[in-house]
């Protein structure tokens, strides 16, 4: 096996100085055109080389069509976080366009990112930057974590009423 882009050949062990990286891509619905797979790799990409990170294709996980509520769910995420827990692989980071495409529920963004940091991962957000030298980002990323998972179950909340009020009117 080769190794991935950024390391080098004798015993896969990193360049000096390089941060290896994941992306973890995801998206609910073929409507998000602003948030497309496509769209968010060349915003993780672009945020990745400014910031001197370094992201192998094979470290590239994508969840297209699929829902954030439950992380079980998601196959590339998963695979994602496996991957990630391999102190073979020297995933340092793993790379997201915002918070909400981690998780869209608190419960799993705090369990999952508790995992990793025990692993030495750490998530970061390309729209979404918190100081990681700053104790008020505790607050900060609890409040992405809210304000996401809200999101979520008042956008199931309103399609629900959407579709009974469809329904009595005798429509799809």
């Amino acid at each position: 096996m080769t190794p991935p882009k950024g390391f080098s050949s004798s015993a896969h062990a990193p360049l000096p100085d390089l941060r290896i990286a994941a992306a973890y891509i995801r998206v609910s619905t073929d409507d998000q055109v602003e948030l497309s797979p496509a769209s968010q790799l060349v915003e993780i990409r672009k945020w990745a080389a400014r910031n001197g990170y370094i992201v192998p294709d094979e470290f590239v996980f994508m969840d297209e069509g699929i829902s954030g509520k439950r992380a079980d769910k998601r196959p590339a995420f998963q695979a994602m976080i496996r991957q990630a827990r391999k102190k073979s692989n020297h995933i340092q980071y793993i790379i997201v366009h915002k918070f909400d495409r981690f998780a869209r529920n608190k419960e799993d963004s705090v369990l999952y990112k508790a995992l990793l940091k025990k692993d030495g991962v750490k998530v970061i957000s390309v729209k979404e930057p918190i100081p990681q030298d700053d104790k008020f980002a505790v607050i900060y990323e609890s409040m992405l974590e809210a304000m996401a998972e809200y999101y979520s179950l008042n956008l199931a909340e309103e399609v629900n009423k959407t579709m009974i009020k469809k329904a009595q009117a005798g429509k799809w």
